[in-house]
């Protein structure tokens, strides 16, 4: 495995909480000691981060477009009141 491809496992690992005690130690004390890994670090969280916003954004615009063919629909009503129903809003 190249050296590269071992940074992004451990980092992922890290960024995650998947690490014991011990491997979190040692990438807190490589954190400390190079600005190189550091930045690195930052960089894959930024890149998690984005890949977060932008998947829930569109998972959010998904479910709206669910939601507004589900709900909008006549032939649907029978459906519309059992969810009605299940979350506790008047039919």
């Amino acid at each position: 495995m190249s050296s590269f491809m071992y940074d992004t496992k451990i980092i992922e690992n890290y960024l995650s909480g998947r690490l014991t005690a011990q491997e979190q130690d040692a990438i807190a004390a490589t954190l400390l000691k190079d600005p190189h890994f550091q930045q690195t670090v930052e960089a894959q969280q930024q890149t998690y981060d984005a890949i977060t916003y932008f998947g829930r954004r569109a998972l959010k615009k998904e479910l709206k477009r669910v939601e507004k063919r589900l709900f909008s629909r006549p032939d649907k009503i029978t459906f519309q009141q059992k969810i009605k129903k299940i979350f506790g809003y008047e039919c």
